[in-house]
C-alpha cells in the first residue's frame, strides 16, 4: 500500500454509482461446461482504502454492500476460454532500479525462468509420460501440467 499513487484508487462520493463491467471468459472454464443456462452471483464486497490519520499509512477494508441479485445467463455459440493477457495488449513490465546490479540481476533472472520454462514445457511435449513426470505429477495428463497457469 505505501507504494502507491494517487492514481491507483479511485474516489466514489457520497450518492455516486459506480458501475464495472467484467469479461469472465478469461475467469472461468465455460467451455469444459459446454453451453448452457447459468447463474452468476457477484461478490457483494468491495475493497476500500481508510486513511485514520493524516500522513499515516492507509488501510485496506473489506466494505460488503447490498448484495447484488445473481445474473442469468444463457451461453451459445463460441465459449472457447479466452486468456486472461491478450499478449498484443498486454505491455510488458520493464526493471526500472536505481542501481544497475540490480537491474541486471533481475534481467537476468527473468531471461533464465523464461529459458526455464521452456525448456519444461518441452521435457513435457516428449516425456509427458516418463517416471519423472509421473513421480511430481501423478495422474495429471501432460497436456493438462502444459495448459495450467
Amino acid at each position: 500500500m505505501g507504494g502507491l499513487d494517487d492514481s491507483a484508487f479511485t474516489t466514489i462520493k457520497a450518492g455516486e454509482t459506480v458501475t464495472v463491467v467484467h469479461d469472465l471468459s478469461s475467469l472461468y472454464d465455460f467451455e469444459g461446461l459446454g453451453e448452457g443456462a447459468f447463474e452468476i452471483t457477484p461478490r457483494a464486497q468491495l475493497p476500500i482504502v481508510v486513511s485514520r490519520v493524516s500522513g499515516s499509512t492507509p488501510e485496506l477494508n473489506m466494505f460488503n454492500f447490498e448484495a447484488t441479485p445473481a445474473a442469468k445467463v444463457q451461453l451459445t455459440g463460441d465459449i472457447a476460454r479466452r486468456s486472461l493477457m491478450d499478449e498484443e495488449k498486454v505491455k510488458r513490465a520493464t526493471v526500472s532500479c536505481s542501481t544497475s546490479s540490480y537491474n541486471s540481476f533481475i534481467t537476468a533472472a527473468y531471461s533464465e525462468s523464461k529459458s526455464l520454462a521452456t525448456i519444461a514445457a518441452n521435457y513435457l511435449a516428449s516425456n509427458g509420460t516418463s517416471s519423472l513426470t509421473t513421480a511430481y505429477w501423478k495422474t495429471n495428463s501432460a497436456s493438462t501440467i502444459r495448459t495450467s497457469k
